[in-house]
């Protein structure tokens, strides 16, 4: 199982687009975007708005996860749960992730911190067609998220 990645980055280095393709079939892709963290934080509220608007009359199976530091993550299976907690500890959010699944899709929305102290905060939006993926690939949770994590 062959799988490539496509990047195409902005002139300005602060925004990249992402595909990836097997036997000749794109199956995922990706929009990154670096932003200092009030504008990531943004970007990632927009880009979970269109993963819901865009699974409007689907029948999803959602996951997400917010993290506040070392050993603090908390994980969801309901978004309204997700929105509270999200709105109480907005200020203490080093990354979150909202992930909705259908038996041929996922979409999902991230927010991350610099893993490095001069890089910057990044909120994506991905979308993959799982009928089209090389086989085997969904074994894992979390996909698209290990898929797309941190790509400089």
């Amino acid at each position: 199982m062959g799988i490539n990645m496509y990047i195409f980055k902005s002139d300005s280095q602060t925004s990249q687009y992402m595909v990836l393709e097997s036997n000749d079939t794109v199956f995922a892709s990706a929009y990154l975007q670096d932003a200092i963290r009030v504008n990531a934080l943004t970007g990632f509220e927009k880009f979970s708005q269109e993963c819901i608007t865009y699974m409007t009359g689907k029948t999803p199976i959602y996951s997400g996860d917010i993290n506040l530091g070392l050993f603090e993550t908390t994980e969801f299976n309901n978004h309204q749960e997700f929105v509270s907690f999200y709105a109480a500890n907005k200020a203490e959010i080093e990354s979150s992730t909202e992930e909705w699944v259908t038996p041929a899709e996922i979409v999902s929305s991230t927010f991350s911190s610099p893993e490095e102290i001069n890089d910057p905060f990044q909120s994506s939006l991905v979308y993959i067609d799982k009928t089209r993926s090389p086989e085997g690939l969904f074994d894992k949770k979390a996909i698209s998220k290990a898929l797309f994590h941190k790509v400089k």
